[in-house]
């Protein structure tokens, strides 16, 4: 069942970060060893599954000490620099693509409710930077299936019992959808 979980995770992770960057401002980046990526205040969105790392210096690291990694899908905090950004794709991998937006964190978060239906349902369209979580309600009386909108199904969905919730790193809400055998059952999910 671990296994299961953790492909469907793999899946799932794969599907959703190879989405375009939500933000209007960010830049997609090749990385080949040290690279600078930016000054500031960044948000980094990693787009390859090998990951990233990522560091503030004042000058081009020559090792990893005091990296930040950053896993494949994953969206960083901002991130405020005392000298520069840079970035070093992750290991035993020649390149990386990551998504570097310059803006700050966004002030909005959003928080809403969807009912399942007996079909894949898409969450409403909605940009996001740091990801949403899901919860299924714990009033439901199933488990509630979510999963990407392409593959979603009774078979492959990541079922979410009453109470459970889930974290997504998703640049859009609308690259995930639901389903459930009681329509009455729904979840709730909060993000920005």
């Amino acid at each position: 069942m671990r296994v299961f979980v953790r492909l469907i995770g793999a899946v799932l992770a794969l599907l959703l970060a190879v989405a375009p960057p939500a933000r209007a401002d960010t830049t997609v980046k090749t990385i080949t060893g040290w690279t600078q990526i930016g000054t500031g205040t960044i948000i980094v969105n990693s787009l390859s599954t090998e990951g990233v790392w990522l560091m503030d210096s004042a000058t081009t690291p020559t090792g990893s000490t005091g990296a930040i990694f950053l896993p494949f899908g994953a969206i960083s905090p901002a991130l405020t620099a005392n000298g520069n950004w840079y970035a070093l794709q992750g290991a035993n991998a020649a390149s990386t693509r990551i998504g570097v937006a310059s803006a700050g964190n966004p002030a909005t978060i959003f928080a809403n409710r969807q009912i399942a239906t007996a079909t894949p349902a898409a969450l409403p369209s909605q940009a996001m930077v740091n990801g949403v979580v899901i919860q299924a309600l714990s009033s439901n009386s199933a488990a509630v299936l979510v999963g990407p909108c392409a593959t979603l199904s009774a078979s492959t969905g990541f079922g979410l019992a009453p109470g459970q919730a889930a974290a997504y790193g998703a640049t859009n809400l609308s690259s995930i959808c639901i389903m459930g055998t009681v329509t009455t059952d729904a979840v709730q999910y909060t993000g920005n």
